[in-house]
C-alpha cells in the first residue's frame, strides 16, 4: 500500500471514517502507520497497557483471553474492515485479550491518543463512534442469547453466518472463514470433537466445505434457514 495521503483510499471501508470528506481522510492517513502482521504473530498481549488502535485493511485477527485452567476463550474474530480494540478509547486502559493474526494481516494503525483527538474534533467520527458501539453491543447481545438458548448446532450456525461478509450473503457466492476447529470450539464453549461433528453434519447437508484450516460458507442464506431467520 502506498503511504501518506494514498491511504485514505483504505480508510473508506472502515464505518468509523464513512462520513469524513475526502480531504480529511487524506489528513488522517498521513496520522496512520501500516504493519504487515505474519500467521499466528500477536499484535498485542491481554493486560499491556493500551496504546494502539489497528484497522484491519485485509486479513483476520482472533482476540481471546485465558481462562483460570488456562484455557483460550475466544472474545472475538475481527477481519477486513473491523477496528480494534473498541473499549478503551476514552479512558485509558489495558489491552482485554491478546490479539492474534489468523493468516497474514495488514493493518492501518495509529496512536489511542491521535484517535482520541480525531474523535473530539471530528463531529462525523464522533457520531460513526457511537453508532458503531451500539451496532457493537446489539451483536454481543445476539450472540450471548444465542449462546444461553441453542443446542451447538445452532450456536455454530449461529457464529459461521455471523462471521459471513455481509456483501456475499445474498449471492450464495462462497466464503472463506481462515478458523480451526478449536477456534470454533473456543468461541461457543463445547470441544472441539463436538465442532468436528455437527461441521461433519453441516458438510453432508451441501452447507459448508472445510479443510486444514478453512472453512467455507457455500450457502449463508441456506444457513440462515436453518437458524429460523429470516432471509
Amino acid at each position: 500500500m502506498e503511504s501518506g495521503r494514498h491511504r485514505h483510499t483504505a480508510l473508506k471501508q472502515f464505518f468509523l471514517f464513512k462520513d469524513v470528506p475526502e480531504e480529511r481522510l487524506a489528513e488522517i492517513g498521513e496520522r496512520m502507520r501500516e504493519r504487515t502482521f505474519a500467521k499466528r504473530s500477536i499484535i498485542f498481549t491481554e493486560g499491556e497497557e493500551q496504546k494502539d488502535v489497528y484497522f484491519i485493511v485485509d486479513g483476520w485477527v482472533k482476540v481471546y483471553k485465558m481462562d483460570g485452567q488456562g484455557n483460550e476463550r475466544i472474545i472475538s474474530i475481527l477481519q477486513k474492515g473491523d477496528m480494534f480494540p473498541h473499549i478503551g478509547l476514552l479512558q485509558q486502559r489495558r489491552y482485554p485479550g491478546t490479539a492474534e493474526a489468523l493468516e497474514e494481516t495488514l493493518v492501518l494503525w495509529m496512536t489511542r491518543e491521535a484517535l482520541r483527538t480525531l474523535i473530539t474534533t471530528h463531529q462525523e467520527i464522533q457520531l460513526a463512534l457511537w453508532d458503531m458501539l451500539e451496532k457493537k453491543i446489539s451483536d454481543l447481545q445476539a450472540q450471548l442469547s444465542a449462546a444461553l438458548s441453542g443446542e451447538v448446532r445452532q450456536r455454530l450456525m449461529t457464529v459461521l453466518v455471523h462471521l459471513s461478509l455481509t456483501d456475499n450473503q445474498e449471492t450464495g457466492a462462497a466464503i472463506r472463514l481462515p478458523l480451526t476447529h478449536q477456534d470454533l470450539a473456543s468461541m461457543i464453549g463445547t470441544t472441539r470433537e463436538t465442532v468436528n461433528r455437527v461441521l461433519n453434519d453441516l458438510k453432508k447437508e451441501q452447507l459448508i466445505d472445510y479443510r486444514r484450516g478453512e472453512i467455507r460458507l457455500l450457502n449463508v442464506a441456506a444457513l440462515k434457514q436453518k437458524m429460523g431467520q429470516e432471509v
